[in-house]
């Protein structure tokens, strides 16, 4: 019987985090990866198991009807760096191919792993100076980016193929410093 570590909550990450991250990626997957866990929120697992065909590139959508853990569709719209990194890849990486795994592996599933997902974004993180950076913290970051700008909460549970419940968990946590950061903005 092995022991299970207690894992670390997922947290939200700063704009300077972020950034740093990215600007630590050295290979065009690890921009991808990268840009699609910041972009999408995906979980690991969506991320590593992404088919070219989930893309639309005339309406630079991702859309999928049915994820892996919990079988919801997702549907998300794609900002241009993250269209031109994709096209980039596919192009060069996986020349030119119009369907099957974003990321393929010679593994039994035929793409990445989500502890490969992870283990990018460790080595990514650690190349930034930074320790402490797992997968969901950006998926953390997501949601909580999008609540802080107003965005509906089903809409993004719908883009992240989440139930909605969860979105209110994520959207009521706050922490000290932005609690007092919007009673500042109502107290006289």
């Amino acid at each position: 019987m092995s022991i299970r570590k207690k894992r670390r909550k997922a947290r939200v990450l700063s704009l300077e985090e972020k950034t740093k991250i990215f600007q630590a990626c050295r290979t065009l997957q690890e921009r991808l990866v990268i840009r699609l866990l910041q972009n999408v929120g995906s979980r690991r697992i969506t991320c590593a198991s992404l088919k070219i065909e989930y893309f639309n590139f005339a309406s630079k959508m991702l859309n999928i009807e049915t994820q892996e853990k919990t079988f919801k569709p997702i549907h998300i719209s794609l900002n241009n760096e993250t269209m031109q990194d994709l096209q980039m890849y596919i192009t060069e990486k996986l020349k030119g191919a119009k369907m099957g795994y974003l990321f393929p592996s010679y593994g039994r599933s035929g793409h990445l792993t989500d502890k490969q997902i992870y283990n990018i974004v460790c080595k990514v993180a650690k190349r930034a100076g930074l320790i402490d950076v797992l997968p969901h913290d950006f998926r953390k970051t997501f949601m909580k980016t999008a609540g802080i700008n107003n965005l509906p909460s089903n809409m993004v549970a719908n883009a992240m193929g989440v139930d909605p419940k969860t979105m209110i968990k994520y959207y009521e946590e706050y922490t000290p410093e932005e609690l007092q950061e919007q009673f500042k903005k109502i107290q006289i």
